[in-house]
């Protein structure tokens, strides 16, 4: 997992730039809830 960690960092300053600071982390806690919620469906 931690070889994907440059890609993410990228992606997420991209959106920061793009979108403003407090919306792109607004995205962020959004697809990190999401995958949280689709890792926990998968683990049960």
């Amino acid at each position: 997992m931690s070889h994907q960690l440059p890609c993410v960092t990228n992606f997420l300053s991209i959106i920061s730039d793009e979108a403003g600071n407090s919306k792109g982390v607004r995205m962020i806690g959004y697809i990190g809830e999401e995958t949280l919620t689709t890792e926990t469906a998968s683990a049960v």
